[in-house]
């Protein structure tokens, strides 16, 4: 009896408190799903800055769930006389189905001082396609594959750092991309490493970065230097501080404002744009404007643009800006000029070049955007533009998703990744005198980088780099 009695009143306490745990937990539980069928609404609907046509292109673009390879033939191949590059002795096994293609202008004057380049591509390692970097020759051949390894760090024998910086994720703790970047060496193995507070994200280590003692990365709603050599964070400056620091420009209105519609870009609709907290930006979405790029001035002085200027690329706002990283200040801006723009470099003392993806618009461009000297922001800043390269070889190239540049030495040369179509041209004469493409099973294409042009010393070095 008293048995009895015991077991039915541990069977009542069970009862009892399983049901204080369910209400406990129907609140958050609740606001969880009705946040998530919220953000599956308003993602599907979409949002008034950012229209777009199809919810593939919103998975593909936004999410970044393209498959790793393309199903259409890519635009601007065909005008080139491509020859098949030879890969090195040991090498024929990663690209079973695969092949790299070079077309080449010798005599070309912007080619005299360089040997090859580093390309980023997908190669079959055995476990499934996967990044790396190839050590390209211009004798055509692939000399060397960089295999960016994981693990502990060990002594390259190159004379100089390669210095290729590289966004990680943890599979492990299943954060697949952005929650730290690493430098390189020419042996594949880490440098060093930086863990991401947010999320790294669309940091382009194209030519001229590695050079520099320090550069900028981008952690979602924060602007991060970083000592090149060692990895030693020197400063972070949320976008919060910027916004705060100009409320006059009122830049960023479209996008804090809290609608329910845009409640998904944010998540909380009482979200105010001016004189917030940096906790109020970490509790709000991580990344708001899509910050997706930023470059220092390095230059001459004499212009509107001063030595460690900052211009930002903020995608989802089809917008660009330059900060004074010291007073936090806006010193120039575009609004509305380019669609969807990645990778904006800064080109003399006033002026910017870009990577326009003119989204939706029959092809991507590179824009030269003109600033003035004026002493005073003004809103009619980057209303002068000259279209830089719109066409190469009489042909479109498009990249929706990215795409960037960079000139070579001689101050007119400039190399273009459009991901299929990578290219070299002349823009005072618009002559291609380079490109490059990654052909799979003949009918698809890879996605293809040029990440840096080498010159003999330093294609040598990395080609005869191994680790102790």
């Amino acid at each position: 009896m008293l048995g009895s009695l015991g077991r039915r009143t541990l069977l009542i306490a069970l009862i009892f408190t399983l049901g204080v745990l369910l209400g406990a937990l129907h609140a958050p539980v609740r606001g969880f799903l009705n946040q998530q069928v919220e953000d599956l609404v308003a993602f599907v609907e979409g949002h008034p800055l950012e229209p777009e046509t199809t919810v593939w292109q919103k998975i593909e673009h936004d999410l970044g769930l393209a498959p790793w390879r393309a199903s259409r033939e890519p635009s601007s191949t065909d005008a080139f006389d491509y020859h098949p590059l030879t890969p090195a002795s040991g090498l024929e096994s990663i690209f079973p189905e695969s092949e790299i293609e070079l077309f080449i202008d010798a005599d070309a004057p912007a080619l005299a001082d360089y040997a090859g380049m580093l390309v980023k591509t997908q190669v079959d390692d055995g476990r499934g396609y996967s990044a790396r970097l190839l050590l390209v020759g211009f004798d055509g051949r692939v000399h060397k594959l960089i295999p960016q390894a994981s693990g502990e760090a060990c002594d390259c024998s190159a004379s100089q750092p390669l210095n290729y910086f590289q966004i990680e994720g943890d599979r492990q703790k299943l954060k697949l991309s952005g929650n730290s970047l690493v430098n390189r060496n020419s042996c594949g193995q880490v440098a060093w490493s930086v863990n991401s507070r947010y999320l790294f994200h669309h940091y382009l280590n194209n030519d001229g970065d590695h050079r520099q003692p320090a550069f900028w990365v981008l952690d979602a709603t924060d602007l991060v230097q970083i000592e090149t050599h060692s990895g030693q964070v020197l400063e972070r400056i949320s976008i919060s501080e910027i916004i705060n620091a100009n409320p006059q420009l009122a830049l960023f209105e479209s996008r804090l404002k809290g609608t329910l519609q845009e409640r998904w870009v944010y998540g909380d609709t009482r979200f105010e744009p001016i004189g917030r907290s940096h906790r109020q930006v970490e509790n709000a979405d991580t990344d708001p404007f899509h910050t997706n790029d930023i470059d220092a001035y390095s230059g001459e002085a004499g212009g509107l643009f001063e030595q460690g200027d900052l211009v930002l690329s903020m995608r989802s706002l089809n917008l660009l800006l330059v900060v004074r990283p010291a007073t936090r200040k806006v010193v120039w801006f575009a609004s509305g000029l380019t669609s969807r723009q990645h990778d904006p470099d800064f080109r003399t003392a006033d002026s910017i070049v870009v990577y326009d993806n003119n989204f939706h618009n029959s092809s991507s461009r590179i824009l030269r955007l003109e600033a003035s000297a004026s002493a005073e922001p003004d809103t009619s800043f980057g209303t002068r533009r000259i279209n830089l390269v719109d066409s190469a070889a009489g042909q479109r190239f498009q990249q929706l998703t990215g795409g960037y540049q960079f000139y070579l030495d001689d101050g007119h040369s400039m190399i273009v990744s459009a991901n299929h179509f990578n290219f070299g041209i002349d823009t005072d004469s618009n002559r291609v005198f380079l490109a490059i493409r990654h052909r799979w099973r003949e009918q698809a294409f890879f996605g293809i980088d040029i990440e840096r042009m080498l010159t003999r010393q330093a294609f040598d070095d990395i080609a005869t780099a191994s680790c102790q």
